[in-house]
């Protein structure tokens, strides 16, 4: 990971919370199952970002926020965002590289 100092952590002052993507659940209704012992906490900002956005599926959606995580971990966007107590639907995940390779992620999601 790119962060070694502390002037880029010191611009990802929150931290939210990861719960990873299972499975789909065999109940008949394919409910998603997560993890329970591998949420895992990131430091991170979150911006609101309205904007025209695409969904893994094709359709047009328009993300309600943005967030930039300290790590270089590709999430699956089934996994449970969790910030200030509010859990959201995340649309996209992607890996930010710079000159020196991956250097972060960013999140687009909708609210609540």
């Amino acid at each position: 990971m790119s962060f070694e100092t502390a002037v880029f952590l010191g611009l990802m002052p929150v931290t939210v919370t990861i719960t990873p993507f299972k499975r789909y659940s065999t109940d008949g209704y394919t409910n998603p199952t997560y993890s329970t012992a591998q949420a895992v906490n990131y430091r991170a900002r979150v911006m609101f970002s309205k904007h025209l956005d695409t969904a893994p599926d094709g359709r047009s959606v328009t993300p309600v926020h943005v967030a930039w995580l300290a790590t270089t971990t590709l999430i699956d966007v089934r996994s449970k965002f969790t910030y200030l107590g509010t859990t959201y639907r995340m649309i996209h995940s992607d890996r930010i590289m710079d000159d020196t390779g991956i250097h972060h992620t960013k999140l687009s999601f909708h609210g609540g």
